[in-house]
């Protein structure tokens, strides 16, 4: 049986969340033509709950239909106990997310290293990284920055390479 690819984020308008503790509302979010259904494993999750929630979570992302309605599994930051937990028992299980939504996201490392984890797991999901604070905000504009001054230097250098292939031909 082969699975859907996921629909762009950009179509996707309206997101119902639910906590991961209360799989009778999974089904729901079609109910109420909700465009993706969020289950919720962080802040809807009581620390107690967190392992038999997010059993439950993996369970129900393993048996859905091919044709169902976007799904995303909204983890623990991957630089907590739990979170290292979420990513450790989504690996090993059949369950197939079309998203994974990773909170409190301070450092591209974080989503790199997820990334790999998923790749090497042979689980393609997209990756929605939340900055959720402003310092958050802040690390990730300078991360931005720094990148595009990179690529520009190196737009730069091909740039000048062209030239000299053009000047060398002439």
């Amino acid at each position: 049986m082969v699975r859907q690819l996921p629909k762009s984020i950009l179509s996707l308008k309206s997101w119902l969340f639910t906590p991961a503790t209360k799989s009778d509302r999974f089904a729901r979010a079609a109910e109420v033509r909700a465009d993706a259904l969020i289950i919720d494993l962080e802040d809807a999750v009581a620390p107690a709950a967190k392992k038999e929630a997010r059993a439950t979570a993996l369970r129900y992302l393993a048996e859905i239909s091919t044709d169902h309605l976007p799904c995303a599994l909204r983890i623990n930051s991957p630089d907590t106990g739990f979170g290292l937990d979420d990513l450790q028992d989504l690996v090993n299980s059949p369950a197939e997310p079309d998203y994974l939504v990773l909170p409190k996201c301070n450092s591209s490392a974080l989503v790199g290293l997820v990334g790999h984890l998923l790749r090497e797991a042979k689980k393609s999901k997209q990756i929605i990284a939340l900055i959720e604070s402003a310092k958050e905000f802040q690390q990730a504009r300078a991360r931005i920055d720094l990148q595009v001054r990179a690529i520009s230097q190196e737009l730069l250098r091909i740039h000048d390479r062209l030239g000299q292939a053009r000047a060398d031909v002439a």
